[in-house]
């Protein structure tokens, strides 16, 4: 298995915040209910794991959670904490792996 560096070093959780990774909304989806999933969260709601919504957040949700995002990096900035952004993805793409496929 490959090591994967990160770009923030974290030793312990008392120190001042120095850096940090703030995620983003844009392109955020509600991931589709796998067998475990629905038996626990959707069970009584749904007949089928089919029948739960999923798919991509609406635009007013998106547009406002990416504004509280950005207010967020603004007010940590000016607090002297280094803010990095991931870079926008295509969450919408089927990603494959051991445990099998989703979108997102």
């Amino acid at each position: 298995m490959r090591s994967v560096m990160s770009l923030v070093s974290v030793h312990n959780e008392w120190d001042p915040l120095e850096e940090i990774i703030v995620g983003t909304a844009a392109g955020a989806r509600v991931p589709r209910a796998d067998r475990s999933v629905f038996a626990v969260e959707y069970a009584g709601e749904y007949d089928s794991q089919d029948q739960v919504p999923s798919g991509p957040y609406p635009d007013r949700v998106l547009k406002e959670t990416e504004e509280e995002l950005h207010v967020l990096c603004e007010e940590l900035t000016k607090l002297g904490v280094t803010v990095r952004r991931p870079q926008q993805r295509d969450n919408s793409a089927l990603t494959r792996s051991s445990k099998g496929n989703d979108h997102g």
